[in-house]
């Protein structure tokens, strides 16, 4: 019977990972694309041959250029495919004058062996495809070009939307089909993985988890069955969905008859700000991403997030920092405060000797020289090294201490992309603004991957010396400047029915209280959770117990909320 041959990758050389984080190699050596268009250029052409015309893919790419500037644009990105391709490049490139492709086979795509393992499957359910089928169910690796965002770009998006759709259904098919042929052959253990792995890939459809309870009662696994329960919940609790009376039946034949069958919700449980669920921003954080991905191929760039007081502007970046893997990128963190202003350099040294105090040898970042210089700055490091030569105090002293800390970045960010933080800019001082504002000159000249960004509360008294210095960041160095704004109603409602665990008749008192806060604390984020735990500390607002130990609240008749004693911050 003809099996899958995974086309022997179509070639020996040239191997193209779609799925999940993309992965580019020449002869198993992984390649590094310049810029994210010139990666997402190709991927397009593999996925679909062509040829193209140019216009078309500069107007993909470059939606909001003018047609000269998108063509040249067109032109720089196939040049950065062609210097990663290498010498070979006329084996995978056809180019002329008025269109774009590349040689149908010349790429071999991992989406492939998926495209294979589902037309073998329409065609016969013989046992003999099981191991074949596994081997290519296992090529998914998470959504396509997962990693790839192009927010200037909506068209190339919504081709990258369809292409995940088109793949992770065609994923959920043969795995939907692999478990079948997994409990014919009588191993429900392999089953319950695949029907694992079906759910992860399809959380929001219900049949998959309802396949994997019933799979695991079946085979009287009822500790399995109880965990894929408890995931189906917290999944609901996601998704903002509650349970099909088919599937509550299936949580009672579980947990027992008088177990509750609604949703684990997120844990809120003393209604602490750094526990809140975390809403709305997503242009914002769009932007962050956005930035990242480029400091990740060679630039450094700075983002400002400028807002009053409370809007979340510490937790966006908190949680943007939360959502990238340690092993991506290196964080330094520095703070600001309003009475240090007589400290230089206050705002950094923290965040640089919480770094340096995680590194075993920061010898093997620095020179002695340069060591000699950063211990200025943080005196500790001649306890480590005390053969430090000795620094005499003259004119030049400051530009080398930030020489010192320009290197150390630099130092860092040839491991892993850096990011820098500094929160409340507001009241750096100028020490730290001079500091930060050479260390951003000297990163962008020498290509150093390093995103800094930098919080600033707007609703102070004017800072004329803030603006113009921000001003400077932006001549020199790429620089976006984002107003973060309160949170809109509907995010606010969205919080809400997080913290309530709501079902859908209750949507309308989740908005009618979400409404009710945004009134009363302008939608700014810390005001929000202020007034609901005064709420909860005056019973005003009633807990209820969940699973997991968990809480969540009662909402309140808003026309029945006493007058509170605490006041809200507007």
């Amino acid at each position: 019977m003809e099996g899958i041959d995974m086309k022997r990758e179509r070639t020996d050389r040239f191997l193209f990972k779609l799925l999940g984080v993309a992965e580019f190699t020449i002869d198993g050596r992984s390649i590094a694309f310049r810029t994210r268009k010139s990666l997402a250029l190709l991927a397009y052409l593999a996925v679909d041959p062509g040829p193209h015309s140019r216009e078309r893919l500069a107007d993909l790419l470059w939606p909001d250029t003018d047609v000269v500037d998108a063509r040249a644009s067109l032109r720089t990105a196939l040049n950065y495919v062609r210097q990663a391709l290498g010498t070979q490049n006329d084996r995978v490139l056809v180019a002329t004058r008025d269109t774009l492709g590349v040689l149908p086979g010349s790429i071999g795509l991992d989406v492939d062996a998926l495209t294979e393992a589902g037309r073998l499957l329409r065609q016969s359910a013989d046992a003999r495809l099981r191991h074949q089928v596994e081997a290519a169910a296992k090529r998914y690796r998470g959504p396509f070009l997962a990693d790839m965002l192009l927010p200037d770009a909506p068209d190339f998006e919504s081709w990258i939307d369809s292409q995940r759709a088109y793949w992770r259904d065609l994923e959920a098919e043969i795995l939907d089909r692999l478990a079948s042929l997994q409990i014919a052959a009588g191993e429900p253990a392999a089953a319950f993985s695949t029907l694992e792995r079906l759910t992860a890939v399809s959380p929001d459809e219900e049949l998959a988890w309802r396949r994997l309870i019933e799979t695991c009662l079946q085979a009287e696994e009822r500790a399995g069955a109880r965990r894929a329960w408890n995931a189906y919940c917290r999944t609901l609790a996601e998704l903002k969905a509650t349970a099909s009376p088919q599937m509550a039946e299936l949580g009672e034949r579980i947990l027992g008859a008088t177990s509750a069958v609604a949703p684990t919700p997120m844990g809120f449980e003393d209604l602490d700000l750094g526990a809140a669920p975390f809403v709305g921003r997503e242009r914002e954080w769009a932007h962050l991403k956005a930035s990242y991905r480029r400091t990740q191929e060679g630039r450094t760039e700075v983002i400002v997030l400028q807002g009053a007081s409370g809007v979340g502007k510490t937790r966006l970046v908190s949680e943007f920092i939360g959502s990238i893997r340690d092993a991506e990128v290196d964080v330094i963190r520095g703070h600001a405060f309003e009475h240090l202003d007589g400290l230089p350099y206050a705002a950094v040294v923290g965040g640089l000797r919480a770094r340096l105090e995680e590194e075993n040898a920061p010898d093997d970042l620095l020179s002695d020289l340069w060591l000699a210089e950063l211990a200025r700055l943080l005196p500790e490091l001649r306890e480590r090294y005390p053969d430090l030569p000795m620094r005499q105090e003259d004119s030049l002293g400051r530009c080398r201490i930030f020489e010192a800390v320009s290197r150390l970045g630099m130092a860092l960010a040839r491991r892993k992309p850096l990011l820098l933080f500094v929160d409340d800019v507001q009241w750096t001082d100028s020490g730290t603004r001079d500091l930060l504002r050479y260390a951003v000159r000297r990163w962008a000249e020498t290509g150093t991957r390093v995103l800094l960004i930098l919080t600033a509360a707007n609703d102070q008294r004017p800072d004329a010396d803030l603006e113009q210095w921000l001003a400077e960041l932006k001549r020199e160095t790429p620089t976006r400047l984002l107003h973060l704004h309160p949170l809109q109603p509907r995010d606010v409602t969205q919080l809400v029915g997080i913290l309530a665990a709501t079902d859908e008749e209750n949507l309308t008192t989740a908005g009618e209280f979400g409404q009710w806060l945004v009134d009363r604390t302008g939608g700014r984020p810390l005001p929000v959770v202020q007034t609901l735990r005064g709420m909860v500390e005056e019973g005003a607002l009633r807990l209820r117990p969940m699973q997991d130990n968990r809480w969540a609240i009662e909402l309140p008749d808003i026309d029945a909320i006493p007058e509170l004693a605490f006041a809200s911050v507007r």
